[in-house]
C-alpha cells in the first residue's frame, strides 16, 4: 500500500469518527432539550401587528415562543416506528 493511500484512508476514518461524534452530540442535545426558539419571533411568542400598534400572538408557534428541534423530529419518528414493530 503506497503512504499516500494509507494517509488518504486513515484521514477518511477520522472524519468518519469526528462526524459521527457530531451526531451522536447533536442527538443528545435535542433529548435534552427538545425545543428551541420560534425562528419567527425569536421565542416572545408575539410580534407586533402590520400598524405596530398591538401585539398579536405568534401564527408560526401559537404563542409559546417554542418550536420542536429538528433532530428531535427524527428521533421521535423513529421511536414511534420501533414501537409499533416496523
Amino acid at each position: 500500500m503506497t503512504p499516500l493511500i494509507a494517509a488518504s484512508a486513515s484521514s477518511t476514518f477520522g472524519l468518519v469518527v469526528v462526524a459521527g461524534l457530531l451526531v451522536a452530540g447533536y442527538f443528545l442535545a435535542c433529548a435534552a432539550y427538545p425545543f428551541g426558539k420560534c425562528r419567527k419571533c425569536e421565542g416572545l411568542g408575539r410580534h407586533h401587528s402590520p400598524g405596530r400598534a398591538h401585539w398579536r400572538n405568534c401564527k408560526r408557534c401559537g404563542g409559546s415562543g417554542a418550536r420542536v428541534r429538528i433532530g428531535r423530529r427524527v428521533y421521535m419518528r423513529l421511536r414511534g416506528r420501533e414501537r409499533a414493530g416496523r
